[in-house]
């Protein structure tokens, strides 16, 4: 949401409200007029001296300016950047609100990352997961594996600190890890079948330099 949107919703709604509220309140307290015209001109002069037209708009005035403030707080991208008076083309900044309601696809069994729902057509492609320590990466994988086997799926996970495999270990899922008892039964012998592969494997171990 740009400057100009929350300046939109902000006016709109401050001023909307409490014309409608008072509309509707002049129309219970005194009807329809012909012509219209001349009907509210003579509710507007009576007023200031009708409480409960006044009451109608300072409610009007207070429900707008909440609805203004929620809408604005839901919906704002936190980040408005440089003004700009017409979008070209680039990427827009969204509230994480609003990228929920963008991605979300009805009738669909989407997978859920930092709470929101991936498009499925984008479950093929990769995915990067960037940030600082602290930041919640690891949540956000585990929250992403956790809708995953929920859907019925299944996984390869490298899990270096076992930190996945504590969480979402089942019986039967197959691990493998010399290091782990619970492991398949594997050699390296069983993966080197030629010249190509002893020299890939002796890198892995010894690096060069």
């Amino acid at each position: 949401m740009t400057r100009e949107d929350r300046s939109f919703v902000f006016v709109g709604a401050t001023l909307g409200l409490p014309l409608v509220a008072w509309l509707g309140a002049a129309l219970w307290r005194y009807g329809v007029e012909r012509p219209v015209s001349r009907g509210l001109l003579r509710v507007a002069e009576l007023t200031p001296r009708d409480g409960v037209l006044i009451a109608a708009l300072l409610v009007g005035a207070l429900a707008g300016f909440l609805l203004a403030a929620w809408i604005v707080h839901r919906y704002d991208a936190q980040f408005g950047g440089a003004a700009f008076k017409r979008f070209l083309r680039g990427t827009r900044m969204v509230s994480h609100r609003g990228l929920q309601l963008r991605t979300r696809e009805p009738g669909a069994a989407q997978v859920l990352i930092a709470d929101t729902p991936m498009p499925t057509w984008l479950e093929t492609l990769h995915l990067l997961v960037a940030g600082a320590t602290g930041t919640g990466k690891t949540v956000a994988l585990g929250q992403l594996i956790e809708t995953i086997l929920r859907r019925g799926d299944r996984l390869i996970i490298v899990d270096p600190n076992g930190s996945f495999l504590s969480r979402f270990f089942f019986p039967g899922d197959v691990i493998l890890n010399p290091f782990d008892r619970r492991s398949e039964a594997w050699s390296i012998f069983n993966e080197l079948r030629d010249a190509y592969d002893f020299k890939r494997y002796a890198l892995s171990v010894v690096p060069k330099g």
